[in-house]
């Protein structure tokens, strides 16, 4: 493909100048000149492109970075190897027509990826800062992107979302307790350890880092366990809720009247 083809499906696909110039030789004065002539207005973000792990900082922005993921893949030629901008194109329509099409976006608390993040989920993936991974669980095992400086601190986010139901359990064993992944309260039980050691009172630190009272007491809870005990509770724990819930099980109440 020429690459003033490629230049203007670029162009009609959102991407900003930088992205364009990347793969082609246009300029950024002539892309911008281009946007003009065929009537087609940027509409993503300025500044710096985020890194992979920003984009992947909680479960809905996985969730979306994955959908996004599984259709680059099949669509990508060598995507270890290269950007496939084509496969990139591809891919975000496949994504954006799934998630208008189900109940995704009603699902996640996340927006739609634009096209610029797109790209760079493909990008991080083909220098390996982002990698799949495949959930443990044998009622899941789907496929779901991870940085890889998170190393083994991660969880499912389809597990997360989920509150695993049978007919032995109430409805109060079935409650979700927390959306926060098991590798997120691990990091906000190290930050509530520094708050307290600042002479913040628990209040000040529940306000500070946007705690529910529950997820409160099962950080402090994880800080009274070493390291080997902690990342076990990481590996045994699919989900955030699972561990707040084994941490909290007894003197909730208590919790909840402290910080009232």
């Amino acid at each position: 493909m020429d690459n003033a083809t490629l230049t203007q499906q670029m162009v009609q696909a959102g991407f900003r100048c930088s992205i364009i110039t990347v793969h082609t030789d246009h300029t950024s004065k002539q892309v911008n000149r281009l946007r003009k002539q065929i009537g087609v207005e940027y509409r993503g973000a300025s500044g710096p492109l985020p890194s992979g792990a920003c984009l992947l900082s909680n479960s809905a922005q996985v969730v979306e970075a994955t959908l996004f993921m599984c259709a680059y893949l099949r669509a990508a030629k060598n995507p270890y190897v290269d950007v496939d901008v084509q496969a990139v194109m591809a891919a975000y329509r496949v994504y954006t027509g799934y998630r208008s099409g189900s109940e995704v976006g009603l699902a996640t608390s996340a927006e739609a990826l634009h096209i610029d993040r797109a790209w760079v989920i493909a990008r991080e993936y083909r220098s390996k800062e982002v990698v799949v991974r495949i959930c443990s669980s044998r009622r899941c095992r789907l496929p779901y992107l991870v940085s890889s400086s998170m190393g083994h601190r991660s969880s499912c986010p389809f597990c997360s979302a989920v509150a695993e139901r049978d007919r032995y359990h109430c409805d109060v064993n079935d409650a979700v307790l927390t959306e926060r992944p098991v590798a997120e309260l691990l990091e906000l039980a190290a930050r509530v350890q520094d708050l307290a050691g600042w002479g913040l009172a628990d209040d000040e630190v529940v306000k500070e880092l946007g705690l529910s009272n529950v997820e409160f007491l099962a950080t402090r809870r994880l800080n009274a366990y070493g390291e080997p005990a902690r990342q076990a509770m990481a590996k045994r724990y699919s989900t955030g809720s699972a561990l707040v819930r084994a941490l909290t099980r007894s003197n909730r109440g208590v919790a909840e009247r402290r910080l009232a």
